[in-house]
């Protein structure tokens, strides 16, 4: 073998490892990426709008969160990791095999807050499932380790937040609301029982977007995955 095939086959395995090897922000090549808009309450007490992106790659099962865009409370800190253990329950992928990088851009600087976990889970599940987000839908709530949804503060300064940013449907929690957007219900068909039910047309005409009530997980990447 003389130098100019040993110089095209270095050259040949140099474009390969390129290739193969494009940096992920988790250090890894990259095997899936996901961005979600999300809904916020600045340190003024406005709504306003920002961007969570999620990396996944082949590692070690751990899971980051890059500050570069914004800083993290503690709150957001568990809220990464209670999404990322539910959308691994949710996609029946193995999580120590798997990196993933949380990374949020925000005006303000710094993010905080459980009621981040809906949105956290679902780029998770569509970066680990290659599908895309609807850019004209977000989701408010917490999320719990199996799945489910739960209690968000703020709905309607989100709400107006989302709707000038062009937002045309938001995902809440179907029991996690302000008290004034709920509706009293009785049901005597045998014993007679009252229960609260969260009013979306109420909210949707309030708000001036479509409004969709789910319990979960599951139920929620049915109306935010194209």
């Amino acid at each position: 073998m003389n130098m100019k095939e040993v110089l095209l086959i270095f050259a040949f395995i140099l474009v390969v490892m390129l290739i193969i090897g494009i940096d992920s922000p988790t250090g890894g090549a990259a095997v899936g990426e996901a961005t979600i808009t999300v809904p916020l309450i600045n340190s003024s007490g406005f709504g306003t709008i920002g961007k969570i992106h999620v990396y996944v790659s082949p590692g070690n099962g751990r899971v980051m969160i890059d500050i570069n865009g914004a800083l993290t409370g503690t709150d957001m800190q568990e809220a990464v990791l209670t999404a990322s253990k539910a959308s691994f329950a949710l996609t029946e992928q193995r999580p120590e095999s798997i990196d993933i990088v949380y990374k949020t851009e925000t005006s303000s600087g710094r993010v905080d807050g459980s009621s981040l976990g809906a949105s956290l889970a679902v780029a998770t599940v569509a970066a680990l499932e290659n599908k895309t987000i609807s850019n004209v839908t977000v989701i408010l709530g917490t999320v719990d380790a199996d799945g489910d949804i739960g209690w968000v503060s703020g709905v309607k300064e989100k709400a107006k937040a989302s709707k000038d940013s062009g937002i045309k449907r938001i995902i809440i929690p179907l029991k996690g609301v302000d008290m004034p957007y709920y509706t009293k219900v009785t049901n005597c068909e045998n014993a007679c029982t009252t229960d609260y039910v969260v009013d979306t047309g109420k909210m949707s005409s309030e708000f001036g977007v479509e409004v969709v009530a789910v319990s979960n997980l599951r139920e929620a990447l049915e109306h935010i995955l194209e």
